[in-house]
């Protein structure tokens, strides 16, 4: 189950980071303070666990790491998002295109989620194994909704 649990809260992690770094979905629908609200949620994570503050500092400098990665993903967007728009308007689409974009957007999905693993271990190890039960509890919670 340790890997079940790792892989929850890379995930978990990658959520939180993904909707920090960019303020959510990067659309005008009132998520603006998505972000805000991300890291707001996080800290309260850290305050229930009741981590202290040098797992704090530890735990802040994993997450933003993994924002500064995130936010190198989410940059690349734009490109990926016009080339997408060029290949299909073609008269006739581009298929190798397109399955060569979506290969590069995969590996790079690949990429961040393998970050966000490692993150997830690395946060395993600043956590005390009480603190690991509790997120484990919340995790399981929160995906059984």
């Amino acid at each position: 189950m340790k890997v079940n649990w790792a892989v929850m809260f890379a995930g978990a992690l990658g959520v939180i980071t993904l909707a920090g770094f960019h303020g959510g979905c990067g659309r005008r629908h009132g998520h603006r303070d998505m972000g805000k609200a991300m890291a707001a949620r996080f800290d309260d994570l850290l305050d229930d666990l009741r981590v202290s503050d040098a797992q704090r500092t530890q735990l802040v400098a994993i997450k933003e790491r993994l924002a500064k990665q995130g936010a190198t993903l989410q940059a690349g967007s734009g490109a990926a998002h016009a080339r997408l728009l060029e290949l299909w308007d073609a008269p006739t689409p581009d298929v190798a295109g397109l399955r060569a974009l979506a290969d590069a957007k995969i590996e790079e999905l690949r990429k961040f989620s393998y970050a966000a693993i490692d993150a997830a271990a690395e946060a395993h190890q600043v956590l005390t194994p009480e603190q690991r039960v509790q997120l484990s509890r919340k995790l399981h919670r929160h995906l059984e909704e």
